[in-house]
């Protein structure tokens, strides 16, 4: 969803916003999950265990942000997990180490002495969440917004 709604041209600007799982502190797609399959863990991420989905896709229903999917394949849903499997172990999720043009930055929002806090803070009016619909979307992204020079 554009930020400026209603801008004409020449008056446009133009943004990427990539748009993963939020991570949400209150996430609706557990709530709904029939076997617990969906849950949400201690460091604050939401994952799937894939034993347990049956691929009823009710949390892909219940997703307010249209992240998660069915994969055909094997009948589970997926999504991001984040890299659970990298940030157990203290790094950085693949999207940030291979991020080529260094935009993805992760850590701890919570904590005011991480460099992502700050950078966040730092931000100001540039740093965006997505539209809170209850459930506490986890997730900031600082926009950089170009003129269109179409």
């Amino acid at each position: 969803t554009p930020i400026n709604e209603g801008d004409d041209f020449p008056n446009v600007e133009m943004y990427f916003l990539p748009v993963g799982c939020q991570h949400c502190k209150d996430p609706e797609c557990v709530k709904v999950c029939p076997t617990g399959a969906s849950h949400k863990k201690e460091d604050g991420t939401v994952q799937i265990d894939k034993e347990k989905c049956i691929g009823c896709q009710f949390c892909v229903m219940a997703c307010p942000y249209g992240v998660r999917y069915l994969n055909e394949e094997v009948k589970v849903v997926e999504k991001c997990t984040l890299c659970e499997h990298l940030t157990a172990e203290g790094k950085d999720p693949e999207c940030v180490t291979g991020c080529v043009g260094l935009a993805r930055h992760f850590g701890d929002l919570d904590d005011p002495a991480s460099d992502v806090a700050k950078m966040v803070a730092a931000a100001g009016e540039k740093a965006y969440r997505l539209k809170d619909v209850g459930n506490g979307p986890s997730c900031v992204y600082i926009l950089n917004k170009q003129k269109w020079r179409g």
